[in-house]
């Protein structure tokens, strides 16, 4: 029967040679119905889909992983750079270019690069609709904060992959989770 499937009122027979051969219900002769009767009474809710490999389950856990990587780290981070204040900050694409550009214009004033001395800086929480002007050293401890979180969770990612790399059964890799650690 491994070569046999049934689906959607269709036999389907993988040939000796590879091929497939596809015969509708309708027209099958008696020894087909025979075939799709054992496969229906062996299978009563069709094939099961096979297990995946221990290698495939690690590839897919490694996958799951970056992808958590990547949303945490666009998601947002906490920094009390402002004031002090304890707030959440953007971090999606936009959101570092402009940590970039605001961290290099405000190391060029405290360098004393011509022509910055006056710069001003402006920024804004997460989720705040107006902009506020801030010290040159507050970008850069925002920069800072940011480098220090997203490092944070790279190391988390790679952390996690080699732990899924390292498994060595189908349960240790389904035990590993972005949540978990």
């Amino acid at each position: 029967m491994n070569n046999i499937n049934v689906k959607d009122e269709v036999l389907y027979i993988t040939n000796q040679d590879g091929s497939l051969s596809c015969i509708p219900f309708e027209i099958c002769n008696v020894e087909e119905m025979e075939i799709i009767r054992q496969f229906n009474e062996m299978y009563p809710d069709g094939r099961p889909a096979p297990e995946p490999s221990l290698e495939d389950l690690k590839a897919n856990k490694i996958n799951e992983i970056d992808l958590a990587c990547k949303i945490a780290i666009t998601g947002g981070f906490h920094s009390s750079a402002y004031q002090g204040l304890d707030k959440v900050y953007g971090s999606d694409a936009e959101s570092q270019a402009n940590l970039v550009g605001n961290s290099q214009a405000a190391m060029s004033k405290l360098l004393g690069i011509p022509g910055c001395e006056n710069d001003l800086f402006y920024y804004h929480a997460q989720g705040e609709p107006e902009f506020y002007e801030w010290q040159a050293a507050e970008c850069l401890q925002l920069a800072r904060d940011f480098k220090i979180f997203k490092e944070t969770q790279l190391f988390k990612c790679k952390t996690l992959q080699a732990a899924a790399m390292a498994a060595v059964d189908a349960s240790d890799v389904n035990a590993i989770s972005w949540a978990g650690v």
